[in-house]
Order: C-alpha cells, then sequence, then structure tokens
C-alpha cells in the first residue's frame, strides 16, 4: 500500500501544481491512459488512489477517461465548475502559529500560491489541516463568519469533496479560536 501511497503524492503535485508534460484542460482534467503512463500504475490502482483518498482528493469525468484533483490548484486559470453556495454561519481555517503572525500582519487569510483559501465545516477537519503546517506546535483554529461574509457579498463555492472556497478572508470576518 505505500507504493499506491506514494503515487497518490505524485498524482497529488501533477495534477494540482505541475502536470509536467500531461495535456490538462481548463478544467484540471487529463487523461486517464496519460497519467497511468506517466505516474507507471495500472487502472485499478488508479481506482484506488482516487477512491481511498483520505481527503476525497480526485475525481473522474462521467466517462471515467480522464481524472482531476477537485481543489488546491496552484495552476493558474484553471475553471473547476464548482457549486457556488450559501455557506454555513462558521466555517473553520487550520493553520500554524508563524503563518497566524503573517495572516495577522496582512490582515487576511490569503488563498498564497492556491487558487482559493480553503475552509472545512469540520472542526476536527481544521485541526488536521493546521497540524500538517504546525510540526511541533500545536494547530491553530480559526473561525469564519462565512454567512457574514456571503451576505456582504463574498463568492463560496463547494468543491466536490465537501471544502468550501473563497478568494480571501479579511481579519474583520475570523478570529482564533
Amino acid at each position: 500500500m505505500s507504493k499506491l501511497y506514494d503515487k497518490g503524492k505524485q498524482m497529488s503535485y501533477l495534477l494540482r501544481h505541475n502536470p509536467e508534460g500531461l495535456v490538462m484542460d481548463n478544467a484540471g482534467f487529463v487523461f486517464v491512459s496519460d497519467l497511468i503512463t506517466k505516474i507507471d500504475i495500472t487502472e485499478s490502482e488508479l481506482d484506488i488512489i482516487v477512491e481511498t483518498n483520505n481527503k476525497g482528493r480526485f475525481g473522474y469525468d462521467e466517462t471515467k477517461t480522464k481524472v482531476r484533483a477537485l481543489q488546491g490548484h496552484s495552476i493558474k486559470g484553471l475553471e473547476l465548475d464548482m457549486k457556488i453556495v450559501t455557506p454555513p454561519d462558521i466555517l473553520y481555517h487550520g493553520t500554524s502559529k508563524n503563518s497566524l503572525e503573517k495572516i495577522k500582519k496582512s490582515k487576511h487569510i490569503d488563498k498564497m500560491q492556491r487558487q482559493y483559501v480553503h475552509l472545512t465545516d469540520n472542526k476536527d477537519t481544521a485541526y488536521s489541516v493546521g497540524k500538517r503546517y504546525s510540526k511541533n506546535d500545536v494547530p491553530i483554529i480559526i473561525e469564519i463568519y462565512a454567512l457574514s461574509m456571503h451576505k456582504d457579498g463574498y463568492v463560496f463555492k463547494l468543491s466536490d469533496n465537501g471544502v468550501y472556497q473563497v478568494d480571501s478572508v479579511p481579519i474583520g470576518y475570523f478570529k482564533v479560536s
């Protein structure tokens, strides 16, 4: 299973950040046949990666001839056809102590290299995300007043795997939990 975990990480990098010669359409899809050749796996192994990824990060097109990452892209110009939604009252963003200092300085949560700021409706998920970036520190959970933002004109999108996304979150719309 370690081989598939490593291939999943490679797939995530290719589909989110650098397709390295794979032909990617403007919705972020690449041909399954090209991807399995590129990362040296079988279609069955690709199915396992797509179906078991703990973040539900990947998805096929309706014909299952193309695959893509569902969010987290740093590749510019992609249109991922996410649903525009009314968010719940509160969403969460997990981060590190170091990043929190940068957020306070800039007075907003920035999408950085990605297309959007990623938010969740689940505190445990936010904690897990923050833990990835926190090394030895305790992760920071930021509470976002998402419905207030929406009422003030901010557009929220929802990926197929349940990640809420917005362009940025100004400091007046969040507090540190």
